[in-house]
């Protein structure tokens, strides 16, 4: 098999990751379809100029090495000094081994990368709640928590308008269910 067909299958391969796996869901949520839903959060909300190939790239492969270092949840790597960048060198060798090397990106494409990764996992707890799953407030917390924090973090809040509308919106949404 050519380096090429062999990281096509590790990357259809890592869609199919479960996330949420310590969770109980009604849907799950592979990490194939958090992909579609991330990358449509970062072309609504990032100003059209400022959308890149290297941050959509960055997009589409930000979850697949899981396939091999699994879903970390988010708290625990926060809990434990340096677990995240063990993970993060983890998951970049393991796409080197297929001869996939992730994009550089700016400060702001970071940001938004990981803003949209929250705010995605916020709208997957808000679409279970809304099915009568009641049992993911904790998750939704903490992913909204990790949005706010990210935009408090910018240095110019004009790129993060729709940002900031998204998250006002999951927000209204989950407190009026």
């Amino acid at each position: 098999m050519t380096e090429e067909m062999e990281a096509l299958e590790f990357v259809r391969a890592g869609g199919r990751v479960l996330r949420f796996h310590t969770q109980t869901l009604l849907k799950p949520n592979p990490v194939g379809h958090h992909t579609f839903n991330l990358t449509s959060i970062l072309l609504c909300c990032v100003p059209r100029a400022r959308i890149t190939v290297d941050l959509l790239l960055a997009a589409h492969l930000h979850d697949v090495a899981e396939l091999v270092t699994g879903d970390m949840p988010a708290p625990f790597k926060r809990r434990v000094a340096g677990l995240r960048d063990q993970m993060d060198a983890a998951e970049a060798e393991a796409l080197l081994e297929v001869g996939i090397i992730s994009p550089a990106l700016s400060a702001d494409e970071a940001r938004w990368l990981k803003l949209a990764d929250s705010l995605d996992g916020a709208y997957h707890c808000l679409e279970e709640h809304r099915l009568g799953n009641t049992t993911l407030g904790e998750p939704f917390g903490n992913f909204m928590q990790y949005a706010n924090e990210l935009l408090d973090a910018a240095d110019d809040h004009d790129n993060d308008k729709l940002f900031y509308e998204l998250v006002w919106h999951i927000g209204n949404e989950w407190s009026g269910l």
